[in-house]
């Protein structure tokens, strides 16, 4: 079975973080990979393929390459917003007790982004976000023992991520200043 992860992005405005919904990252030139896409070129969600390489470098997921890990997986913040949370928790419902019949048997309860997750993860697992900041600062011209190569081969992070990872980081950028921009995913499987 393999592993997937769900990416999305959120921008900080006026001291709240926003899910972003603008068409900016670029799909996957691979025709396959556009067919799932429903044939758009940009969509609102960064990262959209199935890519060991990236698990590894940002969360130690499938990390097979042994590359430097930006962050094991941190959980989700507190201040993410919820259309974040519906997205990568879907099941997680907002801090509501209902009865049987559906109807509200006590007042709605404040529930934390770590409560919802946990509600609504099912499969899902290693949430965590990164900010644009931390994404930028990272040296990717620095060379590492690729280990999933036979043999292991030298390379640099930025050949190893490719040119995709890249468009998507200058995508990130246009959304915002490094610190009112990041990242959010969980993975599957």
């Amino acid at each position: 079975m393999g592993t997937y992860a769900k990416f999305c992005a959120e921008v900080r405005q006026n001291g709240q973080w926003h899910l972003n919904e603008k068409e900016v990252f670029p799909f996957p030139k691979d025709a396959w990979q556009r067919e799932k896409g429903d044939g758009r070129e940009f969509w609102e969600y960064p990262f959209p393929s199935q890519s060991y390489s990236l698990f590894g470098f940002l969360a130690g997921i499938r990390n097979y390459s042994e590359t430097a890990v930006l962050s094991e997986p941190r959980g989700l913040p507190e201040d993410t917003s919820d259309d974040a949370v519906d997205l990568l928790a879907p099941h997680s419902t907002i801090g509501h007790a209902f009865d049987l019949y559906g109807t509200s048997d006590e007042e709605a309860k404040p529930m934390t982004v770590a409560d919802r997750v946990h509600e609504g993860s099912g499969d899902n697992y290693g949430y965590s976000w990164l900010s644009l900041a931390e994404l930028i600062g990272f040296d990717y011209d620095q060379t590492f023992t690729d280990q999933r190569e036979e043999p292991p081969e030298v390379t640099t992070y930025r050949v190893f991520l490719g040119e995709g990872y890249f468009a998507h980081i200058e995508a990130l950028k246009r959304l915002g200043s490094p610190d009112d921009v990041r990242i959010l995913f969980c993975f599957n499987g």
